[in-house]
C-alpha cells in the first residue's frame, strides 16, 4: 500500500507541476492541424491542477492507512484503502487505454494498470 500511495504521489506532483498539455496530450490534440489555443490550455491545467490534489489526496489517505491501521491489522482500514486505490487506478487504467486506441498516440494507462496491481497485492498481503 506505501508503494500504491508514493505512486499517486508521483502522479501528483506530474500533473501539479508539469507541463499542460503533457506530450502525449499534445500530440493528441496536434491531430487536429493546430496547436491548443488559450482557453484549451487554461480548462486543461484546471483539470490537470484537480487531478493532482486528487491524487495528493488518496495517496495521503492510503500512506496514513497504511502507517496506522493497516499496520495494525485493522480490515476495514485495508478495505477502505483498496477501495480509494481502486477508485483511481481502474480509470487510470481504462480511460487513458480507450484514448490510446482511439488516437493511436501512446498514453500512460499501463501506469493505472500497475496502480491497480500494487492496491490489489497490497490487499492480498493484508489478509495473509
Amino acid at each position: 500500500m506505501g508503494i500504491a500511495a508514493l505512486g499517486a504521489a508521483l502522479m501528483g506532483a506530474k500533473y501539479g507541476f508539469g507541463p499542460v498539455p503533457a506530450d502525449y496530450h499534445a500530440q493528441i490534440v496536434e491531430k487536429d492541424g493546430a496547436p491548443p489555443g488559450t482557453h484549451l490550455l487554461l480548462v486543461l491545467t484546471a483539470l490537470y491542477r484537480t487531478l493532482a490534489g486528487a491524487l495528493f489526496a488518496v495517496a495521503i489517505l492510503v500512506a496514513a492507512l497504511a502507517l496506522g491501521p493497516i499496520r495494525a491489522g485493522e480490515v476495514w482500514a485495508v478495505l477502505l484503502a483498496a477501495v480509494a486505490g481502486l477508485c483511481v487506478a481502474v480509470p487510470a487504467a481504462l480511460v487513458p487505454l480507450r484514448v490510446e486506441r482511439a488516437t493511436g498516440v501512446g498514453t500512460p494507462w499501463k501506469i493505472g494498470v500497475l496502480s491497480g496491481v500494487l492496491i490489489l497485492a497490497g490487499l492480498i498481503a493484508a489478509f495473509l
